[in-house]
Formats: structure tokens, C-alpha cells, sequence
């Protein structure tokens, strides 16, 4: 529908009429298994067809090149003023088609069972020929894009069984293409203040991903090992530069290298007692990372003159997060204390390494309670310290309750939720990861109470 925006303009407005988008969806599936000899699991191969088709179109005015004094906010011009200031270079119509065709194969196979254990292995993949056409006009822009490419994605898992564990080993890859109006070399700067461009360069992007693991189990519990490393080559991030001068950002996607994330654990988990109600895990986990992206700043009107500069930001965190359960006689209680510590650091100028803490400690129970009621309860504390920003050290002390009672024999259930009973539950989230802060408001009541009333109809059938 018609909305009025407001550029940073002193004395007139402009006016955009966004056309609803159209699309839909036509998918054909058809599935075969393929029985092999002893060892293999059956192939089981499908296909899939899928026609998919999206129509979008925006025109923007710019209502104060009329020669008549503007119209007030909620007094636009008729239709004939307001199409001799269209803002061609703004307005745009695309029409997009694709067929893809995408065949998976899941595959297995055990081999004969040996003195040291049993070794299976199991592909699961698909690859997908994509067959796009892009028809875009915007301004002084009327092309046509056609594409005809091959995405695949594999994933292969091999164990070895063995008398009290296990140990393991992942490979896979991934590609993933660039959407179609990125490679198409426009400008829009509809808001002025946030350009963006288009790249005619985009590759896709590929992730391999190599891991390993191990497992030994003892009467009680086991212990748990991983190793996993992943990387993404020719990555597409969304490069901003920033001038000084105006306030504006430019963004193009460009290709990135040195996208990377290791992740190694141990897990450990025991019953403390012969019944196995009381029960503690205790897993440990450290990661590093390293996010690659393209950050500048300049002063004149050429914001992409010369290019963003690529900007490294690596992660390591460290983080335990033990816990016990424990059940005794009707009633379950759960203790969880995760800390994590993450530091964050960049050979940029502008980048001030630092660390922080974070840590969820939560107390939970189920009590089963006199006169049919069952109560179920948490307390949770969220701390996080070590932040240059004060709002974002915080201490979040969160406690919510659940009391029922069932009647007519369990038909009718009456239940009672209270959340955030001590009413220290913002809904303002600010988080901090290596491209930057992000603060996200939700337009929720963060403390209520709820009551819920549910009658069953079923009936069960009488036993013969």
C-alpha cells in the first residue's frame, strides 16, 4: 500500500508506492530405492523439481520537484502531477523465474565386523541444477540475467563401533550461489543515507567442514571428545563504507577469504548413584574464529572510490557448562551454571581488543504438591560483565511459575503461569559479536500472568 517516508529534507517529502510482491511455487517429488548387496544399506535417491516464480515493483516520487507548492502529509497529488517527478533511477520492476532440479542419494555401508570393531559409513548429498532468468529495469537498467548453475552439498560419516565406545569422523562441503540481483551493477539510493550497489564479480561461496571425535563408555557414564573445523572460501559479506563528511553508508557485496571457525569439547557425564537419579554432566568447550569483512571510511562523495578495507576480528571463547539433575521420589530438580569468557581482538586501528564474562545460572524443580497440584518453577540469574558500555553489564534475576490442578479425572486441567514474578526481565537485548553490536527491541510484556483452562474430549476406548 501507498506510505509516505521522509528523507533528511527540511521542507518537502517524497512518496513511495510499493506494489505487493507476487510469487508461487509449483514442486514435483519423485523417490526410488535401490536394494544392494550385504553390507550396503538400499540407495535411496530422490528428486525434486521445483518451479518457483517472484514479481516485485517499487516506484518512488519525488513530490517536491512539482511546481506547485507540496501537498500536505495526508494530501498527496492526483496521479498525472506525480508521474512527471518519478524517480526513475529508484524504481524498479523485477521479475525473477528458476527451475531447479535437485537430486539426493543417501548411501551406506557396514563393513564385516572385525577383532577391533565395527567400521560403517554413511553419504548423504544432493546436487541441484538451478535454471534462473532475471528480467530487472530500473532506470537507465533494462537487462536480462540468465543462469545455469550447479550447487552440491555432501556430508560423509564414518565410525568405528568398538566394546565401549566409539570414535568418528565428518567430512562435507557446501556452495552456496549469490542471488542474482547482486550481480547486477545498480545503485540504489533510495535512502540516501544507506547506498547500496550491486557487484557483477560474485562468486559463490564454498565451506568445507572436517571433524573428528571419540566416546568411551564406563557403567555409570561415558566420556565425550570432538574436534571441528570449518571454513568458507570466497564468502560473501556486505562491505560498508562510511563518510565522514555526510553521515552516509555505501554497501556492496563483495567476495571475502579467511572465514574460519575451530571448535574442540569434552563432555563428561555421570550418574552419582547405582538408580541413576542424580545425574551430572559437565561439558567444556573452547572456539576460535576468525570473521572476516570490509569496513572504510572516507570524506568525499566517492564512498566506493577506492574500496573498503578488509577488516579480521578473531574470537576465542571458553566455556563450561556443568549441570545435575536429580529426581527424588515425585519431585525433579535441575541445576544449570553456564560461564562462558570470550575475548575479541583486530589488528585494526580502530578496534579496541577486549573481553568479557557471561554466565546463566538457573534453578529449577517440579514438585508434586498436596491436593493434586503440581508445581513447576525457575530461577534463573544472567550476569554479564567486562563491557567498556555500562547497559551492557548487566545482572538479570528471572523467576517464573507454572501451579495446575487437574479435574474430572484429568479431562479438565486448570493451569496458572506467572512470568517474571520480580519484574527484572527487559525487553531490550543488546548482544556483541565481531560485526558489531546489535540492540533488538521486542514489543512483548516481559511480566504477566497467563490462565489456561483445557478440556479434553477424547475418549479412550473401553478395554475388551
Amino acid at each position: 500500500m501507498p506510505i509516505l517516508t521522509h528523507p533528511p529534507s527540511t521542507s518537502f517529502h517524497h512518496f513511495t508506492d510499493n506494489h505487493p510482491d507476487r510469487s508461487g511455487t509449483i514442486q514435483a517429488t519423485a523417490g526410488y530405492n535401490i536394494p544392494l548387496g550385504e553390507g550396503w544399506r538400499s540407495i535411496h535417491a530422490t528428486y525434486y523439481f521445483t518451479h518457483n516464480w517472484r514479481h516485485r515493483r517499487s516506484s518512488l516520487y519525488l513530490l517536491d520537484r512539482l511546481n506547485e507548492e507540496p501537498a500536505a502529509i495526508d494530501e498527496l497529488p492526483s496521479m498525472t502531477d506525480y508521474q512527471q517527478v518519478m524517480d526513475s533511477t529508484n524504481t524498479f520492476d523485477s521479475r525473477m523465474r528458476e527451475n531447479s532440479h535437485r537430486l539426493d542419494i543417501n548411501l551406506g555401508y557396514k563393513f564385516n565386523k572385525a577383532k577391533y570393531g565395527q567400521i560403517w559409513t554413511l553419504l548423504n548429498g544432493n546436487i541441484t541444477l538451478h535454471q534462473q532468468h532475471l528480467d530487472y529495469q530500473r532506470g537507465s537498467i533494462d537487462t536480462t540475467l540468465c543462469r545455469t548453475a550447479v550447487s552440491i552439498t555432501l556430508d560423509d560419516n564414518t565410525f568405528l563401533d568398538f566394546k565401549n565406545g566409539q570414535i568418528g569422523m565428518t567430512m562435507g562441503i557446501r556452495q552456496v550461489l549469490p542471488a542474482l540481483e547482486q550481480r547486477i551493477d545498480l545503485r540504489d539510493d533510495t535512502d540516501p543515507m544507506n547506498v547500496r550497489l550491486g557487484n557483477t564479480r560474485l562468486h559463490p561461496s564454498v565451506t568445507p567442514d572436517f571433524g573428528v571425535s571419540g566416546s568411551y563408555r564406563f557403567k555409570r557414564g561415558y566420556h565425550y571428545m570432538e574436534w571441528h573445523q570449518k571454513r568458507t572460501f570466497n564468502a560473501i559479506a556486505m562491505g560498508c563504507t562510511y563518510d565522514n563528511r555526510t553521515g552516509a553508508r555505501t554497501y556492496r557485496p563483495e567476495n571475502v577469504n579467511g572465514n574460519y571457525t575451530t571448535d574442540a569439547g569434552y563432555t563428561f557425564h555421570c550418574a552419582l548413584d547405582s538408580a541413576k537419579k542424580l545425574n551430572l554432566d559437565v561439558p567444556f568447550h573452547v572456539t576460535h574464529s576468525q570473521s572476516v569483512d570490509l569496513v572504510g571510511t572516507t570524506a568525499g562523495d566517492a564512498a566506493m572510490s577506492t574500496g573498503p578495507q578488509c577488516s579480521k576480528v578473531k574470537r576465542l571463547a571458553i566455556s563450561l557448562l556443568p549441570s545435575f539433575k536429580a529426581n527424588i521420589g515425585k519431585h525433579h530438580f535441575d541445576f544449570v551454571c553456564q560461564p562462558v569468557w570470550e575475548r575479541l581482538s583486530s589488528d585494526r586501528q580502530d578496534f579496541q581488543d577486549f573481553s568479557a564474562f557471561t554466565c546463566r545460572t538457573s534453578l529449577a524443580a517440579i514438585l508434586k504438591l498436596p491436593w493434586k497440584l503440581d508445581l513447576s518453577t525457575d530461577l534463573t540469574l544472567y550476569s554479564r560483565t567486562g563491557y567498556a558500555d555500562e547497559a551492557l553489564n548487566t545482572n538479570d534475576l528471572v523467576w517464573n511459575a507454572r501451579l495446575s490442578r487437574p479435574f474430572l479425572k484429568g479431562r479438565l486441567l486448570v493451569v496458572f503461569d506467572g512470568f517474571d514474578l520480580l519484574g527484572q526481565f527487559s525487553n531490550v537485548t543488546r548482544t556483541l559479536n565481531a560485526q558489531g553490536r546489535t540492540e533488538t527491541w521486542t514489543n512483548v510484556m516481559p511480566r504477566y500472568a497467563l490462565l489456561h483452562v483445557v478440556y479434553r474430549l477424547n475418549k479412550q476406548p473401553k478395554k475388551q
